[in-house]
């Protein structure tokens, strides 16, 4: 399967190398084309499409590239860590919190859930509340939550402590972040 990506302009070229970043997987091609060029060319551990390919003036610089290359992934493959780690550590929430979601694309929406039941170190059941609005213009107005009116069902979702901050993903289109206590802005588009 490596083989596919080796560039056909090398092919047939005994100066192609391969290298290996062993702490991503990466690979890297060096070769020089049938024109003589000083080329690169770089894969993830699984893409089919490179993530460099360049023409090179010398092959120092073709080197320092492919380093710049290789650091970014380790870079970007440590944060990703860094992330997932954040996003399994234990939440801070607790019963009678109120989180608030706001999403929309010509108008904004704005509901609140409040955290009706600790589930475990990284679950919360939550309900959503019913809302005050005031209008402060043509289709537009603030909102927050009245507390213990709910509507809907419970809904048991995951907290992700991604940041230091909980949110917790109620769809594919809302996250609820922890409400900071004002009211919050909607619009309404007909």
């Amino acid at each position: 399967m490596e083989r596919d990506f080796i560039p056909s302009a090398a092919e047939g070229d005994s100066q192609i190398s391969r290298v290996v970043d062993k702490a991503t997987g990466a690979v890297a091609w060096l070769y020089q084309s049938k024109k003589g060029q000083i080329c690169a060319v770089g894969y993830t551990a699984r893409a089919r499409k490179p993530g460099i390919h360049y023409i090179f003036s010398s092959e120092e610089k073709r080197g320092n590239r492919v380093a710049e290359y290789f650091d970014i992934l380790r870079t970007r493959k440590a944060q990703q860590e860094q992330r997932r780690k954040e996003q399994h550590q234990p939440h801070n929430l607790q019963l009678g919190h109120v989180l608030r979601t706001c999403w929309g694309y010509e108008q904004t929406n704005v509901e609140f859930f409040e955290v009706t039941k600790l589930v475990s170190k990284t679950m919360v059941e939550l309900r959503e509340l019913s809302r005050i609005s005031k209008d402060t213009a043509w289709e537009q107005g603030k909102s927050v939550p009245k507390l213990a009116a709910y509507c809907g069902e419970s809904l048991r979702r995951k907290v992700n402590m991604a940041g230091g901050s909980p949110s917790v993903r109620i769809d594919d289109v809302r996250t609820a972040r922890l409400w900071n206590g004002t009211a919050a802005s909607w619009s309404a588009y007909h």
